[in-house]
């Protein structure tokens, strides 16, 4: 039997050091609006077994923030955000990937098996929880970080400029590699 929450999750969380979003699985792939994974009801207590391809700091969180299918019957897209906190879940790593480059984060493949109580499951339905809270929010925020790092390029470059043309070399610092 389906059970759904009667509040929205919130309650009396201890303070969470880290809490990661798994955002990839298996055959969904880059497809966060899709979840393979369903939520496994017993009663008042869920289960849920998710093989995720990619979570940053996975090992260091003290909880994770997950998307699943609502359950084993919903459709791919019929989702719920649930939260899981330790020691309810355990990760057993699947692979690593080489993080290099921009992101250079620890992320690594981890298959997810979490237990606990259908509290766990936000109330909201997760199609709404991303239109409304996750895009918005996911694009300001990595806008605000593409918007920083052009800045301190910009000064760095200014910087080095600068201080390449208080050498008297006699060449133009334009003309120079900076």
């Amino acid at each position: 039997m389906e059970t759904r929450p009667s509040r929205p999750f919130c309650g009396a969380l201890p303070a969470i050091s880290c809490c990661w979003l798994l955002r990839h699985e298996g055959l969904a792939g880059a497809n966060i609006r899709e979840s393979e994974a369903p939520i496994e009801f017993s009663g008042e207590q869920i289960s849920l077994v998710r093989k995720a391809t990619c979570i940053s700091y996975g090992q260091e969180a003290d909880g994770v923030v997950t998307t699943a299918r609502r359950s084993a019957s919903a459709a791919p897209s019929d989702q719920v955000l649930g939260v899981f906190l330790k020691p309810s879940y355990t990760l057993e790593r699947s692979h690593s990937w080489d993080t290099l480059g921009m992101r250079g984060t620890r992320s690594e493949g981890f298959t997810l098996r979490a237990k606990g109580v259908a509290g766990n499951i936000v109330a909201t339905p997760y199609a709404k929880i991303h239109a409304q809270s996750m895009v918005p929010s996911a694009h300001l925020f990595w806008g605000a970080v593409w918007a920083g790092i052009a800045a301190a390029a910009v000064s760095r470059a200014r910087r080095l400029s600068v201080q390449r043309r208080a050498i008297p070399t006699g060449i133009s610092p334009r003309g120079r590699h900076i």
